[in-house]
């Protein structure tokens, strides 16, 4: 039974080098030792009643055994007091004889009777010290016509009890003792001797070598049950174990195969990185902390025709550049002082059979981990053949502005000489047509009124072409003014629905917005004439052409002219701004030379506004100009306006 106090005690699988072992013992201990309490109390209790109802029998056998007439004298009375005290334990008598006689009390006298608790029951007192215990019976209680106070000494009352509760305590120690240690015993055979076993067993190897001991996995009861799940625990944790070995083993492969290929990848990536820098830049350089260069790839004395050694472990104040303007080498230099980012610094260098290249520079400054200034590296390119073409094509841009200059005073010049004639044809046409002496007939009319028309037309197309030569020269001038839409719609309507009417289409305008917007006054009513002349002219009898200004989002205003004509294809929109561009109407009845749409488009983007078309095959189009608006006052507006 106390078999688990051998050497097992001090062994790791010991009873109490178990903390479960402990706590079950200290439970199972206290648990019984508070059982044998409560029940130990009433023990005591009864016990203290036990020893004093002796008492009260030993007065009760006294009083019947003196108990020789129902009425004692006086005498008799001081007579059986004086036998009574001669008993064990009484200390004192107290007799109350019947008829009035007077109380016989021997001794130490009983506080009892109580005289506030008279009754027919035998009343009974122990001292607070426990030492004395009154017992007092009345006559009823007697069957004498005289009641008797006894008291006893109650003072191994406690002796006795004191005895007992040893007796007792020493009996619950012995039995918890034992119930303890047998509870321990059967523990550690049925359960915790199997729970150490299957703790070595899973410890087995530290883990890796874990096994289950057979003489668990053959128990029916609740532990085999345990060693069974942890059996087939772990047959599933070796299983997982192998698949992780596999799996580690493939992903080791796979990890080796994905190693080697980016290995590959970076050395073609460092190939082509390689490739893509030749290809940016024709050689490499590298200057040390003291800004001397150390470094230069192998083609920069080919290309640039200054030998290496002439330039390294020198700094540029120290070889200089010939050829270079002074700001540009100064700036150059204070870069460099600076430790800035070299961007394209171009300068010329002159090779040995006397051409000049142009070298194009850039660097970046090179710091360590902690800030310190290394150097700087960079990267050099041969821009000859580009410099070279820049040139080209500015003295080509010259020559073209020469001749375009030329171009405008030739138009200008031509127009004003062409104008003259014109004038002429125009003034006499109009004075035959009005001639009351000499009346023309019919035929004469029809034909004055045809050269009347081509002469109009023909000063049209000069005044485009003067407008169109004056925007390319820039010599038109603008002048702004807060314009108000309406009064400007207005005459634009005027002569519009004259043309309109000739033709037979149907012109209206809406004006939905009251905004103002900063235009030159004529130069916007040429261009709104423009769009609605188009409009007429490319329509067909019946058509409807019309203008409307409206708000539009961002703070603009829309004046936009649409027609329900014949449209424009996808195609044709590209060109229709275009100069001399008619979109294959050359042959068609619709005078012409295609630069009004031009016009209009540079007078409008050069008065900060947007011009832009929507146009349906079939359905019409729409001509559309946006300007800002401006917050001006209506009243300043149209008081500019008049002034213009």
């Amino acid at each position: 039974m106390f078999g688990f106090f051998s050497q097992e005690r001090n062994q790791e699988t010991g009873l109490f080098r178990s903390t479960l072992g402990r706590r079950i013992a200290v439970a199972v201990f206290v648990s019984i030792i508070a059982i044998e309490i409560v029940v130990l109390i009433p023990s005591y209790l009864r016990q203290t009643d036990s020893l004093l109802a002796e008492l009260e029998r030993q007065g009760e056998l006294l009083i019947e055994i003196l108990r020789d007439s129902d009425h004692l004298t006086q005498a008799e009375a001081k007579q059986h007091a004086g036998i009574i005290m001669r008993a064990e334990r009484i200390t004192g008598v107290l007799i109350t004889p019947g008829h009035g006689e007077p109380k016989v009390s021997s001794g130490a006298v009983p506080t009892l009777p109580d005289p506030d608790k008279i009754s027919d029951h035998v009343q009974h007192k122990r001292s607070p010290d426990g030492l004395v215990y009154d017992v007092y019976w009345p006559p009823k209680a007697t069957n004498y016509h005289h009641g008797i106070a006894l008291r006893f000494d109650a003072s191994h009352v406690d002796r006795e009890l004191m005895a007992y509760v040893t007796r007792i305590s020493f009996l619950v120690l012995i039995i918890s003792l034992f119930v303890t240690f047998v509870t321990l015993w059967v523990l550690k055979r049925q359960v915790l001797d199997s729970l150490f076993a299957l703790r070595s067993g899973l410890l087995k190897g530290g883990g890796r070598d874990a096994t289950v001991p057979k003489k668990g996995l053959e128990r029916d009861d609740e532990l085999g049950d345990l060693y069974r799940s942890v059996r087939t625990m772990l047959d599933d944790v070796n299983k997982a174990h192998a698949d992780d070995r596999s799996n580690l083993e493939a992903f080791n492969d796979e990890l080796e195969s994905r190693v080697k290929r980016r290995t590959e990848q970076l050395r073609q990536n460092e190939i082509r990185f390689q490739s893509f820098a030749n290809a940016a830049s024709d050689w490499f350089w590298e200057m040390d902390d003291q800004l001397r260069f150390s470094y230069f790839s192998d083609r920069f004395t080919e290309i640039s025709g200054v030998e290496q050694s002439a330039l390294l472990g020198k700094t540029r104040q120290e070889t200089g550049i010939p050829y270079l303007t002074d700001s540009l080498w100064k700036n150059h230099l204070e870069d460099l002082a600076n430790k800035r980012q070299i961007h394209d610094f171009v300068h010329p260098r002159t090779k040995a059979d006397g051409s000049v290249v142009y070298l194009s520079i850039n660097g970046l400054p090179v710091y360590d981990d902690d800030g310190n200034f290394q150097g700087y590296r960079g990267t050099g390119k041969d821009i000859t053949e580009q410099i070279e073409d820049e040139i080209s094509l500015q003295q080509a841009k010259s020559l073209a502005e020469s001749a375009n200059q030329a171009k405008s005073e030739f138009l200008s010049a031509m127009s004003h000489e062409l104008r003259t004639p014109l004038n002429a044809v125009f003034g006499y046409g109009q004075i035959m047509l009005t001639d009351t002496e000499t009346p023309l007939n019919d035929d004469h009319r029809e034909s004055i009124e045809q050269i009347l028309n081509g002469a109009r037309h023909l000063l049209e197309l000069i005044d485009q072409v003067l407008d169109l030569s004056g925007i390319e020269a820039e010599r038109l001038l603008i002048s702004a003014i807060p314009v108000v839409l309406d009064e400007i719609c207005q005459e634009c309507m005027e002569v519009i629905e004259v043309q309109a009417a000739k033709t037979g289409q149907i012109a209206h305008n809406e004006i939905r917005t009251s905004r103002v917007i900063r235009v030159d006054y004529n130069r916007l009513r040429q261009v709104m004439l423009i769009l609605l002349s188009n409009a007429v002219k490319y329509s067909e009898p019946g058509d409807t052409v019309s203008l409307i200004c409206e708000d539009v989002p961002d703070g603009k205003v829309r004046i936009s002219v649409s027609d329900t004509g014949p449209g424009i294809t996808a195609d044709d929109q590209a060109e229709v701004f275009e100069p001399f561009s008619r979109l294959g109407r050359e042959i068609s009845e619709v005078a012409g030379a295609g630069i009004g749409l031009t016009i209009a488009k540079r007078l409008v983007e050069d008065m900060g506004g947007t011009i832009a078309l929507q146009s349906e095959v079939g359905k019409g189009s729409i001509f559309w100009i946006e300007f800002p608006a401006i917050e001006k006052a209506i009243e300043t507006a149209n008081v500019n306006q008049a002034s213009a």
